[in-house]
């Protein structure tokens, strides 16, 4: 048993014969014969880095000072990927590959029609060892695309993980890949060009590109590979080594070339600096040195193996008996893992690597498993931050019948999904007459539902609170049904399914509401068809959640520009005592471990201190887990970069817990709000004032239900609704400014990044697009009578109805 958390616990009687107060703490690891990764090390030193532009600095040193190999692991591993000004990873691993360190660079091999410029990364790291004259068994960098490996649906899954390993000793993992846009720092700057962005490290997928480039600012790797004329090589290979950038690609599958080799279509378009922000990037990463490295190299190696160019040795039971504990952390290795995929893993091992190794049974749901106890354990606060929040919420939640008309003007437009690929997406998710939906089985809302409502039903009253933090939306534009999709699933799973997390709460305050009376209230928390709780306003919620979103202004020249800050992290903070920082979202996908391949790590500090957390008391705490969380949170309300500090919020930093804390944040988020809203009519929000009054705002923030469609305008959507303005998606947007010149003011007085989440933005709209549920939930059917590749190719289109981790 951890010797840090008893199951039993030896209570002190008084002479009045009542027990004196007693506390002990719940086992956190993950177990379970044959369905665990790895137990939890101790000994290990973890390092927060809390931006990419931290992590990429910390990259660059341990590079330089590798003395033998680097492994890297990634979603998305770009070979231009900016680690500072002026440096692309290319240049830190060909500098250090001249030295002798040799690189395995390991991405997920992209699933058409998705770019990740995976083949784009390989063809120009492997050109390294051509300019170095290494070749065969002297080749210094191998790359492989890592294919996907899932038991069932294998066309959905991705290989999901992030982790980059030096010399076996030092480890980084968490949510950044090294890849475009992730570089960045507590300011979270919208200008484009700021630290020496270029063409797709100043990223942003969700706004129209309007600024033209020149081929001869840019690098089509795929010039280098296939049969091209000598010339077109050599031109293309000194554009990498003098310091070009990967050129941005139409969205669309490679079509053949007049060479006979798969090509991409280059799209000579970026942002243009002086008009159009970048997208900010919120993400945790950490280092780690110790025990726990093993594990993480094991998993490499294994991977790796299973379609190796070179094999690599994986570490048996002996590494950990040899590896220095250099620190005061215990630290769990977690994954999602298919069956398949774990079975092919074994068997790349040696005998003697498997000595000490438990044979795999069944899937890997470590980061799920993780999350259901700690917040069923936790006992005053939980902060959760990730990029999604898509869960199991019961039964859908009212909306209209049908596509709602701005639902149909997404459809009908650039983006839209054709009447070919309707036909495809129902034909994948449709077998034998059965209903096209299938809702979310991952068990965190309904856990967080549980776990408030034992607080709300309990007559002691204690404190306990929750706060989440989320993208206002899905990274990319809201005129695609993928993205508009991934709001409507996220809305029900927050708002608006039957048992939704507030509706959960609502549930739960009127349970205790009808207790108190002396009535049956049983009913109102089990069954889904109970509408006793509508009752309870809204607000009433905030006692127990907290939902916020982030965003951030600049003023571009004479032009005010706002834009989100996508929040791409994926960790859990419980009582500040425990921490799961990882890949994993919270979604089907992430979570049941037959979707994607995910890599986690449950961080439990032995440096112990006590601290007041809201409670009116000193409480245990543990170092790391309390100093990730007032990192993250003095970063978030402006505090660390020194934009707009929210400095009122730092007792809110220090004691989460107490009422007055919340409300503090909830009462700025707000007020932030509401000032985004006053000057920029383009940002999602809750209200819009039409002819009928005031209603829910719709999905593209600047609809009209009562606006008449323009002549001219092809109305598939019907005859009333249309857009009051443009919006980002537009290249007409951009045209000339777009913001309130009378309310702008109003900007100074925003503190802090946090704004509050809308909850009631697409209130009961209908933006269910026809799609393959399979790519947010666990279905596991398989298509009737077409396979999956001849309904898709037979579409002719090109956009990725997907919920892929960007």
């Amino acid at each position: 048993m951890d010797p840090l958390c008893y199951s039993t616990i030896h209570q002190i009687i008084g002479q009045d014969g009542q027990a004196y107060p007693a506390t002990g703490c719940f086992n956190p690891w993950i177990g379970g014969e044959g369905a665990t990764f790895a137990m939890p090390r101790e000994g290990n030193g973890v390092r927060l880095m809390l931006s990419g532009k931290a992590y990429f600095a910390e990259l660059i040193k341990e590079f330089d000072a590798a003395t033998t190999e680097v492994m890297m692991l990634g979603w998305q591993i770009n070979w231009d990927a900016q680690l500072a000004p002026g440096v692309r990873l290319y240049d830190v691993i060909y500098r250090n590959a001249k030295r002798g360190v040799r690189f395995y660079v390991m991405p997920w091999d992209d699933t058409n029609p998705l770019q990740t410029y995976d083949d784009q990364s390989r063809i120009v790291l492997h050109d390294i060892n051509r300019r170095l004259g290494k070749t065969g068994d002297d080749a210094l960098v191998h790359v492989v695309l890592s294919k996907s490996l899932a038991t069932t649906n294998n066309a959905y899954f991705s290989h999901h993980q992030k982790c980059v390993i030096v010399d076996r000793r030092t480890a980084f993992v968490g949510g950044l890949d090294v890849a475009y846009g992730r570089y960045d720092d507590a300011q979270y700057r919208l200008k484009a060009d700021a630290d020496g962005r270029s063409v797709l490290n100043r990223y942003n997928g969700g706004i129209a590109w309007i600024k033209p480039l020149t081929e001869n600012e840019l690098v089509d790797p795929d010039l280098m590979s296939g049969i091209q004329r000598p010339g077109t090589i050599t031109r293309t290979r000194k554009k990498v080594y003098d310091g070009g950038y990967q050129a941005p690609y139409d969205d669309n599958a490679p079509v053949p070339n007049y060479h006979g080799t798969d090509a991409n279509s280059v799209n000579l378009l970026t942002l243009d600096e002086t008009t159009q922000p970048r997208l900010p990037w919120q993400d945790v990463h950490v280092r780690i040195e110790g025990p726990a490295v093993v594990d993480l190299v094991r998993n490499f190696a294994m991977r790796w193996n299973i379609a190796p160019p070179v094999r690599l040795a994986a570490p048996g039971g002996y590494a950990y008996r040899n590896a220095n504990k250099v620190g005061s952390a215990r630290v769990q290795v977690l994954r999602s893992a298919p069956a398949n995929m774990r079975t092919k893993e074994v068997g790349t091992l040696s005998k003697a690597e498997l000595k000490g190794i438990k044979p795999p049974s069944g899937t890997e749901q470590g980061p799920h498993q993780a999350m259901l106890r700690l917040i069923d354990n936790a006992a005053h606060f939980i902060y959760i931050e990730n990029q999604f929040f898509v869960s199991d919420f019961g039964a859908l939640g009212d909306i209209e019948p049908s596509l709602s008309p701005a639902g149909q003007f997404i459809q009908a437009g650039e983006k839209g999904i054709s009447d070919n690929k309707l036909w495809a997406m129902r034909r994948w998710d449709d077998q034998e007459g059965e209903p096209l939906d299938q809702l979310p089985q991952n068990k965190v809302c309904q856990t967080l539902i549980g776990r408030i409502q034992r607080a709300i039903m309990d007559a002691t009253n204690p404190r306990f609170h929750v706060y989440i933090t989320l993208p206002v939306h899905s990274e990319g534009s809201l005129d695609n049904p993928t993205i508009a999709v991934q709001v409507f699933w996220t809305m029900q799973t927050l708002v608006g399914g039957r048992k939704s997390l507030l509706n959960g709460i609502r549930r739960g305050l009127k349970a205790r509401q009808l207790q108190q009376a002396g009535k049956p209230w049983r009913q109102v928390i089990d069954d889904d068809k109970n509408t006793e709780f509508e009752d309870i306003p809204l607000d009433d919620c905030n006692e127990y959640v907290t939902l916020l979103n982030l965003r951030n202004w600049e003023k571009l020249g004479e032009r005010y520009v706002t834009e989100q800050i996508y929040v791409h992290s994926k960790l859990m903070v419980v009582d500040d005592r425990f921490a799961l920082i990882g890949s994993a979202n919270i979604n089907d996908r992430s979570l049941l471990g037959e979707r994607d391949s995910e890599l986690a790590v449950l961080v439990i500090d032995d440096d112990k201190t006590k601290a007041d957390i809201g409670l009116g008391r000193q409480t245990p705490v543990r170092k790391f887990a309390r100093d990730l969380r007032m990192e993250i949170w003095k970063k978030l309300f402006g505090i660390t970069g020194n934009v707009r500090p929210a400095t009122h919020l730092q007792t809110a930093v220090e004691q989460p817990v107490n009422p007055a804390s919340w409300k503090a944040i909830q009462k700025q988020a707000r007020e932030n709000a509401e000032a985004y809203e006053k000057a920029f009519e383009f940002v999602p929000r809750n209200w819009v004032d039409e002819v009928e009054g005031r209603v829910p705002a719709k999905i593209l923030p600047t609809w009209d239900s009562s606006s008449d469609v323009p002549e001219g305008i092809a109305a598939n959507w019907g005859k009333k609704g249309y857009l009051k303005s443009p919006l980002p998606f537009q290249s007409e947007f951009w045209g000339k400014p777009r913001y309130n010149p009378t309310a702008v003011a109003g900007l100074n007085d925003i503190k802090g990044f946090i704004t509050a989440l809308p909850v009631h933005w697409t209130e009961g709209e209908n933006i269910k697009f026809v799609f393959p549920t399979s790519l947010v939930v666990q279905n596991d059917r398989t298509p009737a009578g077409t396979p999956l590749k001849t309904a898709w190719d037979a579409t002719q289109e090109d956009q990725a109805i997907t919920d892929e981790h960007v």
